[in-house]
């Protein structure tokens, strides 16, 4: 299930709460995962986001169980693969940390090659 958050111009705390443990809730009950798309705070050209770029949201971190960010460079390389990060930055059950993927901008395509780990 894919949600996706308009809430991005006024800090509407108490709508966003309610949504946020009802979903919460609905997930628990139902035992799938929910992913929440949420806009957040464009950071200096280049910065990494943090939990801190939700801004007036920061509910949304507190009651999430993960959050996950992709992050990219904005570079125009429009036909070739370039680097991108997935950065966990909250996980209730398990490790935080980044992980570098791969980005194709022509069809939006994201992968992930363990060898270029190693």
């Amino acid at each position: 299930c894919i949600i996706i958050c308009s809430c991005a111009l006024k800090p509407y705390y108490n709508e966003i709460y309610f949504m946020m443990e009802n979903l919460k809730g609905f997930a628990n009950k139902l035992q799938i995962p929910i992913v929440l798309l949420v806009p957040i705070k464009q950071d200096a050209y280049g910065d990494e986001p943090t939990i801190k770029s939700f801004e007036d949201k920061l509910i949304i971190p507190r009651i999430a169980d993960k959050v996950i960010f992709l992050h990219r460079e904005r570079i125009n390389n429009d036909g070739e693969w370039q680097d991108a990060k997935l950065i966990v930055a909250k996980n209730s059950n398990g490790p935080c940390g980044d992980v570098i993927i791969r980005f194709y901008c022509k069809t939006v395509e994201f992968k992930y090659d363990e060898k270029e780990e190693n």
